[in-house]
């Protein structure tokens, strides 16, 4: 068919982005362009379309042709600040920022996102002006309350940042960042330290901005995936090599040296990454207590193996178990097993190499959930799970990551009524938080499974929070004890 007017291009360019061809939809849109370019929105729509596909340089001069189009169009100017900040060019993208204001400032959108980039530039006394004004124009995320809060903690209000916080929550209670940046500052202010940086490091781990070790981190990755499209191996495992010397908690690069040495047919070594992708054992203890970790869910490239610094104190056998997948535990360890039941028969075949007389798994959220699960299928003498999730998919972003899986194991309440629970349970929660807790009481029916329900109002970590209390610590001396 051929496609005369704009009705006809817009139609099929909507129908091919609903299919994912987003280089079809911007051919649609060129074409476009070269019958009617005097149309200010398909200029608007293509930059749209090379932003996403993150070529943000034609983006750029797409919304400047547009702009010369129609200047007064606030949409050109928002959506070319967009693409500026994509590309890090702050100081341009407030002045389009600002631009779109000028010309529509009923448009709260438009005043987040300024105070999101003057917040980068750590101007933190015009984000919140900004911010304040996409909450006088009808804002009513929750997120409007989150940055504020963060824009006050930074310079040193800490009591209007816990405020801004509790405003967020009563917009919407399951957001568990808010109870958690609560909890941390509520810290800050009863230990009364000086300064700020304390509540900067407590934030840390999970901070966007990189570091030089993570640059170069970056910098040999894209090197090796280079080297290795060459297959030049050798290369390439130097590159990943140096990244795991710089920084060991990149677990997926562990697995990619052992699928490297499997094409260079080095069967045993290619399963030893394989092994230290997902397992780090500690048995040097003549202990008769085996304590399994399983570590939660990583929102970074990282995958740490969760308590493994707490647990440096203790005297025990010790196995820590990692996810880096991201799947649950339910796509099994790659390079070893494919999924749970596999999972299950290998850790099984560790735990009976040892001389041990008592078994327990023990993981906070997703390997709450794996702590669960596989000491339900082992007969574990003992479970503890901090926050742990019951029943997944919880979002559709926990939707997309387990999409096309066997999903048997989703519901735990589902799989503890196969058999009888011999193991000791014990669920950790905030009872202030109401997804985790009703993750708790999802299993509440089980037999010999306690709910340990705590006011914390920390929301997800109620690690952290019986950590602080002290409390973290008596848990895992009762466990290793016989």
């Amino acid at each position: 068919m051929t496609v005369q007017t704009i009705d006809q291009y817009l139609d099929l360019a909507q129908k091919q982005q609903e299919q994912g061809k987003l280089d079809e939809v911007a051919t649609t849109y060129r074409q476009a362009i070269l019958e009617f370019p005097q149309n200010y929105q398909l200029y608007n729509n293509l930059g749209k379309v090379l932003t996403e596909q993150g070529n943000l340089t034609a983006a750029i001069a797409i919304f400047g042709q547009g702009i010369k189009i129609r200047p007064h169009f606030s949409w050109l100017y928002y959506h070319l600040a967009e693409a500026l900040k994509k590309q890090g060019n702050l100081t341009a993208a407030i002045v389009n920022y600002q631009q779109a204001i000028e010309l529509e400032d009923d448009v709260y959108w438009f005043h987040f996102y300024l105070g999101q980039a003057l917040s980068e530039q750590d101007n933190y006394t015009q984000a919140i002006v900004s911010y304040q004004n996409a909450i006088d124009r009808g804002m009513k995320s929750p997120w409007i309350y989150y940055a504020l809060g963060q824009a006050f903690t930074q310079q040193g209000d800490l009591d209007q940042a816990i405020a801004l916080y509790q405003q967020g929550i009563e917009i919407n209670p399951n957001l568990s960042s808010f109870y958690e940046n609560i909890y941390l500052l509520k810290r800050k202010i009863a230990q009364d330290n000086s300064g700020i940086d304390s509540i900067n490091n407590s934030y840390a781990q999970d901070s966007n901005q990189p570091d030089q070790s993570t640059l170069k981190i970056d910098s040999l990755q894209n090197q090796a995936v280079a080297f290795t499209e060459k297959k030049d191996w050798q290369s390439a495992l130097a590159c990943y090599q140096e990244i795991i010397q710089l920084d060991s908690d990149y677990g997926a690069v562990f697995y990619k040296i052992g699928q490297i040495y499997e094409q260079l047919n080095q069967i045993d070594t290619a399963q030893e990454y394989y092994r230290q992708a997902s397992i780090l054992e500690d048995f040097s203890s003549d202990s008769k207590v085996l304590l399994v970790c399983f570590s939660a869910r990583h929102i970074t490239p990282k995958c740490r193996y969760h308590f493994l610094d707490f647990m440096a104190n203790f005297s025990g056998k010790k196995l820590f178990v990692r996810d880096i997948q991201d799947a649950w535990y339910n796509k099994g360890l790659p390079g070893i097993t494919r999924n749970v039941e596999q999972t299950s028969i290998y850790l099984k075949n560790i735990i009976d190499q040892q001389d041990i007389e008592k078994i327990v798994f023990l993981g906070a959220s997703s390997g709450g959930y794996a702590a669960l699960l596989f000491g339900y299928l082992l007969d574990v003498d003992e479970i503890h799970a901090f926050g742990a999730q019951t029943k997944i998919p919880n979002s559709p972003e926990e939707i997309a990551l387990l999409k096309d899986l066997e999903s048997s194991y989703f519901d735990l309440a589902t799989v503890y009524q196969k058999k009888s629970v011999s193991s000791n349970c014990h669920l950790y929660f905030d009872n202030q938080f109401p997804p985790d807790r009703e993750h708790a009481h999802h299993l509440k029916q089980i037999t010999n499974l306690e709910l340990h329900g705590y006011e914390a109002e920390v929301g997800h970590k109620i690690s952290l929070w019986l950590k602080h209390q002290g409390l973290l610590s008596s848990i895992i001396l009762n466990a290793f004890s016989l």
